[in-house]
């Protein structure tokens, strides 16, 4: 089981070696790990999950 982090427990250490990422989209697409992009409300709005929900609503 991996213990992912939250702003609270974020040590950057840790941070540098996740081993799960999430793609985002902006001025240029990257892969960021999971717990930042949790953790920082403006690096999440740039994952491809939440970029694709705004560029294409559910109905």
């Amino acid at each position: 089981m991996k213990p992912f982090m939250d702003i609270n427990t974020m040590i950057e250490e840790r941070l540098l070696r996740c081993c799960v990422h999430v793609g985002t989209v902006g001025e240029r697409h990257q892969c960021v790990p999971f717990c930042a992009a949790q953790a920082w409300p403006r690096l999440g709005a740039m994952k491809l999950a939440a970029a694709g929900a705004r560029l294409c609503p559910v109905a």
